[in-house]
This record gives C-alpha cells, sequence and structure tokens, in this order.
C-alpha cells in the first residue's frame, strides 16, 4: 500500500473568553493565559510514525502545563486517537518544540498557566496512479485503430 503525503492540524481554540478578554472576579488578581509562538513548527507531516497508520484520521486532545518561562513541563491527553504510539508521540513532540509567550499576572509578572488545544493527523486517501506516458508514435498508433 502506498502512502501520501500526511495532512496536519493544530487546532488554535478561539474560545468566546477569549475574543472578549478575560473575565476577573472582583478582588481576584488578574492574570493572562500562555499565547503560543509559532504553532505551524510544532507538529509537521514528517513526523507521523509509521507504527500509527492504523486510521485515516486521528484527533488528539491535549492540555499542556506552562511554566513562566513559556515551557511546557507536562502534556496530558484530554481525548485519545486511540493509538498509544500516536498519542504519546504527540505530546512528546509538543514538550520538545511548543513555546509559549507566558501568561502575566495583574503586576504584570510572568506566570505559569495551561494550554489546550488538538492535533488532527490525517493520512489523504491514496491517489489514483498518473496516466502511463506514451511516446507520440505509440499514441497515433493507438488512435488509427
Amino acid at each position: 500500500m502506498r502512502w501520501g503525503i500526511f495532512a496536519l492540524t493544530l487546532a488554535v481554540p478561539a474560545s468566546a473568553a477569549q475574543a472578549q478578554g478575560p473575565v476577573h472576579a472582583p478582588g481576584v488578581p488578574s492574570k493572562s493565559d500562555p499565547r503560543p509562538i509559532a504553532v505551524t513548527t510544532w507538529i509537521t507531516p514528517s513526523d507521523f510514525p509509521r507504527e500509527a497508520m492504523q486510521r485515516q484520521v486521528s484527533v488528539i486532545r491535549f492540555r499542556l502545563k506552562v511554566d513562566a518561562t513559556g515551557v511546557p513541563t507536562s502534556c496530558e491527553i484530554l481525548s485519545t486517537s486511540g493509538v498509544p504510539a500516536l498519542d504519546s508521540h504527540t505530546c512528546r513532540l509538543l514538550q520538545q518544540r511548543a513555546r509559549f509567550r507566558p501568561g502575566v499576572n495583574a503586576a504584570g509578572k510572568p506566570v505559569a498557566g495551561t494550554y489546550s488545544s488538538a492535533v488532527r493527523w490525517q493520512i489523504p486517501p491514496s491517489s489514483p496512479p498518473p496516466p502511463p506516458k506514451y511516446d507520440r508514435d505509440s499514441w497515433r498508433y493507438r488512435l488509427k485503430q
């Protein structure tokens, strides 16, 4: 079986709270969440492990704990792909490559936080083989018949 290029989507959440800004309780210091940097470099199509080719599409929801310097300290799978090798590989890549602008507290100091999103691994359907190449003479011969 021949496999094509792997497609990958890293979903970036867009909740109403992010669009309107954080909501704070009175008397509680405000804090912003970590903001991702260069999401498209975190996981690439070439990262797909061959041993995980059990499904056409796998979606993995995850949560990263991010320290005050913007580096992930842990990865938790919230929704599994059903392929343990793909889940652990995804977390390993995210912890190695993901970077963030850290969240800040009310005083503007960097603070730890969490970031949740999803990765969609997809093997595209196999495409039909290209048509055979004919030289000019054999093509004419077929047309005459």
